[in-house]
């Protein structure tokens, strides 16, 4: 059994907490634990991606700063990252924006961004 814990290679005190309780209730479920397996934290909550349009996408290559958190609700043309060329930061940073509105979800954890990446779903 295994579990990616909050992804983009690197562990939150938050996210090992959330996976340990949820393999525990998990091996409960199954019997391979007895007693009462720790509570949930939250209700799982299901969430689908419907098109392309969902995805914001870096336009420029640079340096990728987010400017919305995971969990946050957002609206068409709401801002997600500013790009700062690095090649000439004198420029002002492309602004990256959502086109539908939703949930952010998923966030690239790369420093660099170049146009084939997805920055935010």
């Amino acid at each position: 059994m295994s579990t990616e814990i909050a992804g983009g290679g690197q562990v939150t005190p938050t996210a090992l907490r959330i996976m340990e309780s949820g393999i525990r209730r998990v091996l409960a479920k199954v019997g391979a634990l007895s007693g009462e397996p720790p509570p949930a934290a939250a209700k799982t909550r299901i969430m689908q991606v419907r098109g392309q349009d969902y995805y914001v996408y870096a336009l420029d290559p640079g340096l990728f700063e987010p400017l919305v958190e995971l969990g946050d609700a957002v609206e068409p043309g709401t801002p997600a990252a500013l790009i700062h060329p690095h090649d000439t930061p004198w420029r002002e940073p492309a602004i990256a924006a959502f086109g539908r509105a939703g949930t952010v979800f998923a966030r690239a954890s790369l420093a660099a961004s170049n146009e084939a990446i997805a920055s935010f779903i």
